[in-house]
């Protein structure tokens, strides 16, 4: 690849990525709410008490966001007491697909970081090749000479995805062996 197909690459990466974390972002905190809001009371009378302020926090939401009716009509409602719900896959499914696309914009700004550190050593060639009197390549030219490898789109994913499910596994051993918890 050279240096214009790498500029193409990161704008789109980061235009596409954007334009997906948008939607699944307000999807994710929509199911959250939604979450609070129907999971919290179990149905005694203490829950009911501690649930009515969350609740009415939602219905404000809800209620000063209604041109997003068909979000919150589609928002899965996470079950956390029963794991094995179809709702729960869904919003798993809404969940990885947020952090993909957020990956994506991470890669198109290591792409974008790339090309800047690129053009200074390309100014910095310019300006030494003056100072000897050799012929000045154009910038055209030394962009386009430049060859760039590949980098992988899952390479940043394992910061957003991998990782931090790594850090709850050893957690949650951490917690099992030294305070019983679990």
């Amino acid at each position: 690849m050279n240096y214009h197909d790498v500029k193409r690459k990161a704008h789109t990466l980061q235009i596409v990525g954007l334009t997906a974390a948008l939607p699944l972002l307000i999807l994710c905190l929509m199911s959250v709410l939604l979450m609070i809001y129907h999971r919290l009371d179990t149905g005694s009378q203490i829950s009911a008490a501690i649930a009515r302020p969350f609740k009415l926090l939602v219905y404000n939401v809800y209620d000063s966001t209604r041109y997003l009716e068909p979000l919150w009509n589609h928002a899965p409602i996470p079950n956390p007491f029963q794991l094995s719900d179809s709702q729960n896959l869904y919003f798993a499914v809404v969940y990885v697909l947020l952090l993909a696309s957020l990956s994506m914009i991470g890669a198109g700004q290591g792409l974008k970081r790339k090309l800047r550190k690129i053009d200074d050593d390309i100014e910095e060639q310019m300006i030494k090749e003056s100072i000897r009197g050799e012929r000045a390549r154009s910038l055209e030219e030394i962009r386009s000479a430049i060859p760039l490898r590949q980098d992988s789109l899952w390479k940043s994913l394992h910061s957003y995805y991998v990782a931090p499910i790594v850090g709850a596994v050893i957690a949650g051993v951490i917690l099992r062996v030294v305070f019983g918890i679990g």
